[in-house]
């Protein structure tokens, strides 16, 4: 049951707390992030919108090889739509209201183009060179588009990986929109994928009627995307009521559901995948009492495997969590506002070509080296849970292995590749990701926080530090235009202040899952 409580808005009070933020963007850390969308947006193959890896012909980076994991395009397309929708709600800029209004059609494309009510594909794009230059029509999980979509073609058998990528930016960009039918339309596109859940019993059915493993939605997943669904359909009561039901129903399992302690050792991606979903837990719970158990659960089951991993992307969402959830500790916030900062000043400049690196020698996690040697004494432990050897330290953000895509790669690598042809690009998703959701919630210079995150909220108090003249948002009460105050003396401002567990590519058959359809697992993230 939803409950809202007529409350103080304490959510930012112990960011506040801190010391204030500059107000003058990092130009370092801004500069660099033009220069990610700047990149993408200087190539010229793209086709409908679709985010993906580059391969070149040469380390000169001038000719492209191949549009690369498109399997997985689902996921980043959906994170760089948040990052663009973050950045346009935080700076006004034209440019990244340009980029929400390209990319969101195309999520809505995904969606329409299978012509399964419900059913997302993993990528989409005109059957020509060079999008499909890694799906030739031998390709087992290549679908030719028909109808208005003759001519095109799209990549099936979609887990609820890309799901979970797609409802971050659908959501974020509903936020970001102005109204009209592009911001309507990602309620219609979110309904259609939670009713047909629904009728699907919480499995991913595909255009055969058929599932695999990564077809089922698990509870904590359900709550995300529900509440996403019930915020952009403008806190539609049905699905509120079906988040009441679905939270009823699985609140005390929540706590096996999130365990992460494998995805440390093994398929680290999922750390990626959970913080995506519970950012959205995490931001829309609607009243504090849940809000609190649910950070507990996150905390415990993980936030414990992440924290000091110098992980900007990990660390920006556990703040906007317990910031809002009233649960942090000013000397953490200060702790990890800096480690944000730091890993984001060492983040390689756009673009992000691959590199070769002899990383620092560290000591070695004592259970890795004792579940290898376990491996090597009992063989079919390996096709149990197949661990490698790993630090027992977190690599700096400096010293971490090439990645097309750092926050889903692990940081406890023993070594890197040391002979790469550096002709692989990353589109720079990671670092807009982790750069706007930190300069939206004002975790890094010149930042917010923006919108209003009271979990409290009855919409009599307002937290926000912006004037959109809907809502009270003044800082000091002028009594001009503002005049919604709980208690208005007309004298002072008494407002507020503000795991996946199974392998999900499309064609990869590794032992070790790259997420990136590639089949070339080196072990450090390639």
């Amino acid at each position: 049951m939803r409950i809202p409580v007529l409350a103080l808005a304490v959510a930012f009070a112990c960011l506040f707390a801190l010391p204030a933020m500059a107000q003058t963007p990092d130009p370092v850390l801004h500069q660099k992030a033009q220069d990610y969308v700047d990149y993408l947006a200087s190539r010229d193959f793209w086709g409908w919108g679709g985010v993906s890896e580059m391969q070149y012909t040469d380390e000169t980076l001038t000719n492209l090889n191949y549009l690369r994991g498109t399997g997985d395009s689902c996921i980043w397309t959906g994170m760089y739509l948040g990052a663009q929708s973050l950045r346009y709600m935080a700076t006004g800029d034209a440019q990244a209201l340009d980029e929400v209004e390209r990319i969101a059609p195309y999520t809505h494309t995904l969606l329409d183009i299978t012509g399964v009510p419900g059913f997302v594909a993993r990528y989409a794009a005109p059957d020509e060179d060079p999008w499909n230059r890694q799906y030739p029509d031998t390709h087992s999980h290549k679908v030719l588009g028909v109808g208005e979509y003759e001519g095109a073609f799209w990549v099936d058998h979609t887990s609820r990986d890309q799901y979970t990528g797609w409802f971050y930016g659908k959501t974020l960009a509903y936020d970001a929109l102005p109204d009209g039918d592009l911001r309507d339309q990602q309620c219609e596109d979110l309904s259609a994928v939670i009713d047909a859940l629904i009728s699907n019993h919480w499995l991913i059915v595909d255009q055969y009627g058929e599932i695999w493993s990564a077809s089922v939605i698990l509870p904590s997943m359900r709550l995300s995307w529900i509440a996403q669904t019930a915020h952009v359909c403008g806190d539609d009561p049905e699905y509120w009521a079906l988040f009441d039901e679905q939270y009823d129903k699985f609140a005390k399992y929540l706590w096996l559901d999130t365990i992460s302690f494998p995805n440390k050792y093994s398929q680290y991606y999922g750390f990626n995948l959970g913080h995506i979903n519970w950012y959205g837990l995490l931001r829309l719970t609607p009243d504090i009492q849940r809000l609190e158990y649910l950070y507990r659960i996150w905390d415990v089951n993980i936030r414990t495997w992440t924290k000091d991993t110098h992980n900007a992307w990990f660390d920006a969402i556990h703040l906007a969590g317990c910031v809002r959830a009233d649960a942090c500790d000013p000397g953490e916030l200060e702790h990890v506002m800096g480690e944000i900062s730091t890993s984001l000043h060492e983040f390689p400049d756009a673009p992000n070509q691959e590199y070769n690196l002899v990383c620092e020698e560290l000591p070695l996690d004592p259970f890795s080296v004792f579940w290898e040697d376990l491996e090597e004494l009992l063989p079919w432990l390996d096709d149990l849970w197949d661990v490698d050897p790993q630090t027992a330290e977190a690599h700096a953000m400096a010293d971490r292995c090439w990645s097309d895509m750092f926050w889903q790669r692990s940081p406890y690598h023993v070594s890197c590749n040391e002979s790469a042809e550096l002709v692989r690009v990353g589109p720079g998703v990671d670092y807009m990701s982790a750069y706007w959701l930190a300069y939206y919630y004002g975790l890094v210079d010149g930042g917010g926080p923006y919108g209003d995150d009271d979990p409290t909220d009855d919409d009599t108090v307002d937290d926000d530090t912006t004037d959109d003249d809907t809502a009270d948002d003044d800082t000091t009460d002028d009594d001009t235009v503002d005049d919604d105050d709980v208690i208005d003396d007309d004298v002072t401002d008494d407002d507020v202040t503000d795991d996946d567990v199974a392998d999900d590519d499309a064609t990869d058959d590794d032992a070790t899952d790259d997420d990136d359809d590639d089949d070339n697992d080196d072990g450090c993230g390639g």
